[in-house]
């Protein structure tokens, strides 16, 4: 016995997708792509807050000396350009 498979749209038989409107795939496929979008922009947060949090520590624990400053600010660049990288998946694969 065949088992019925709900998708927006359709209802087809597993095996059966070529029955199904092509509309309804794609919008399948584009709700998973936003929440892709969503994982990897958390993510790409969650690593830029790792960084900013690892130049917090080593200015407010280690005591950075004055000469090592770019350092700093070149690690701090690298976390700006995280987050941006995973803003940029959320708007391109989730539209926002």
């Amino acid at each position: 016995m065949a088992t019925s498979v709900r998708l927006p749209g359709c209802s087809v038989r597993r095996g059966q997708w070529e029955t199904c409107h092509p509309l309804a795939l794609a919008r399948d496929g584009a709700l998973m792509a936003a929440r892709l979008g969503q994982v990897l922009y958390w993510a790409a947060c969650g690593l830029a807050l790792l960084t900013f949090g690892f130049v917090a520590y080593l200015i407010l624990i280690v005591g950075v000396p004055h000469e090592d400053w770019p350092v700093i600010g070149i690690i701090s660049a690298m976390g700006v350009v995280v987050w941006l990288i995973g803003r940029a998946f959320l708007y391109v694969l989730a539209g926002r």
